[in-house]
């Protein structure tokens, strides 16, 4: 049998352990998108950011087979494992999420992964 500390120790333990699950279980739920700050010109290079708008312009990398696209504000990048699943059209209203990154002087998002692009609204 556990003496009283130990008993307490694993009930401590375990409590613990409970917490951080249910911490992680409640962030997928709502998802990392959730925790974006709004992209600005002032947005800094890591930063974790979210941006509604319209696909101006839509393109395949002739290398790679990436995705890129234009919203009003910022270019888009979608590496081709994300890019083979999406299903975006210019003129397509959307939002996306992730990283702020410069990509040859261009400031650009990266999504990594599809939950991080969402249709609002298809193009008519």
């Amino acid at each position: 049998m556990l003496d009283p500390r130990e008993r307490t120790a694993v009930f401590l333990l375990a409590g613990t352990v409970a917490a951080i699950l249910l911490i992680h279980l409640s962030v997928q739920a709502v998802g990392p998108e959730s925790f974006a700050a709004p992209y600005t010109e002032s947005s800094a290079e890591g930063d974790y950011v979210t941006l509604t708008g319209t696909v101006e312009e839509l393109r395949t990398t002739t290398t790679g087979g990436h995705l890129l696209f234009s919203l009003e504000e910022a270019q888009i990048f979608v590496p081709e494992s994300v890019a083979s699943s999406a299903t975006v059209k210019a003129g397509d209203v959307i939002e996306v999420a992730g990283t702020v990154q410069t990509y040859r002087g261009m400031r650009e998002i990266v999504v990594s992964s599809r939950s991080e692009i969402r249709i609002i609204r298809h193009a008519e």
